[in-house]
This record gives structure tokens, C-alpha cells and sequence, in this order.
């Protein structure tokens, strides 16, 4: 039994050796002027990074104001967030000029670009809630954030979303919000303008 057992791992190391062997690299023999052929990884472990979509470009972009869309929202919260956004995105420092709604000199601009946000979803939270459990009372409100060139065709469009979960008043969600706006178009404009402190 002994000699069949030895006999048997015998044939099995040959087997593994064989098939390992056939695995490998084809090496070609010295002088052949064939380079070796290097095994290829498959293509989920290969190294390298896509490269990322290119950034738009733009001096100029026009802040409009904000519409209530079919959501419950009083009107003290559609200014501030107007407000806090113009404020942020001045701040930013992604566009040279930031033009507010009605303003005719962004007409001007050969190459504005327009902000409409469009509130899809409020929640009006409890402050004494929040700084009691910080878990309840939260504030919350989604909009819609579009941005157009001068010839109207969308060119960024994105669901934005503002929340205050902790200690501040309500209308701290706007503040969120106007970060939030702010850094979607750090994200898809190439800055032009300067950042201010």
C-alpha cells in the first residue's frame, strides 16, 4: 500500500509541474532576436487611472433666484438660499464676475453661464429638538441645480442637497446648501476668479 500511496504522489507532483510549465512564459533562446513575451495581468489589477473628464470653462455666471418648485417651503428660506449661494460662489472664487438676477451688465458676457436651482424637497426640522438629542430635529432641503450656457443647452445638472443636524437655527440649512452649490461648480469650472476670505 505503502509503494501504491508513494507511487500516486509521484504522478500527481509530475502532473502539477507539467501544468505549471505549460502556464509559463515562452522564453526563446539566446540569439534567437525574439524578445521574451511578458505575461499580461488582467485588465481589473492593471495600474494606470483614466483620465478625468476636462473642466468647463467660464468667466462669468448669473445667479438666479430661487423657485419653490411644488415643495412647501416659505419665502424667508428661498432668499437665504439665494443669498448664502451668491455669497458662497463669490467666495469661491471659480468665476471672475457673479451676477445677480436682474442684473443687465452679465448680458455682456461672452461667455456666461446661468445658475437655476429648482427646491425639490423641504424638511423643516426642530432647533430645540436638535440641541437636545442631536439625533432628532434635523433640516433638510433638495434642490435641483441646473447650469445653462448663453445658448440655453444644460451643460451641468445635479440633485444638491443642504442639511444643518446640530446646533444653529433652521435657516442654517442655506447656509449648507450655498456650500454645497459652490463646490459643484468649484468641481465642474475651471477657476477664473480669485477666492475671497
Amino acid at each position: 500500500m505503502k509503494n501504491i500511496s508513494s507511487i500516486a504522489c509521484s504522478a500527481l507532483i509530475l502532473a502539477l509541474a507539467s501544468v505549471a510549465v505549460a502556464q509559463s512564459p515562452k522564453i526563446p533562446p539566446p540569439g534567437s532576436g525574439t524578445p521574451p513575451v511578458a505575461p499580461v495581468a488582467p485588465a481589473a489589477f492593471q495600474g494606470g487611472s483614466s483620465s478625468a473628464a476636462p473642466k468647463l470653462s467660464s468667466s462669468a455666471i448669473l445667479v438666479e433666484l430661487t423657485s419653490a418648485g411644488e415643495a412647501k417651503i416659505g419665502p424667508e428660506f428661498l432668499y437665504a438660499i439665494y443669498e448664502q449661494t451668491v455669497n458662497h460662489i463669490e467666495k469661491a472664487g471659480t468665476f471672475k464676475d457673479v451676477y445677480r438676477s436682474g442684473d443687465r451688465r452679465a448680458a455682456g458676457a461672452p461667455d456666461l453661464v446661468t445658475l437655476r436651482t429648482t427646491v425639490g424637497k423641504f424638511k423643516e426640522g426642530s432647533q430645540t429638538t436638535r440641541e437636545l438629542t442631536t439625533v432628532f430635529g434635523w433640516s433638510k432641503v433638495e434642490v435641483n441645480a441646473v447650469v445653462a450656457g448663453k445658448d440655453g443647452k444644460t451643460v451641468v445638472e445635479k440633485k444638491v442637497v443642504g442639511k444643518v443636524r446640530f446646533r444653529g437655527d433652521n435657516l442654517k440649512v442655506t447656509d449648507d446648501l450655498g456650500k454645497q452649490l459652490a463646490k459643484l461648480l468649484r468641481q465642474s469650472f475651471t477657476a477664473t476668479g480669485t477666492p475671497k476670505t
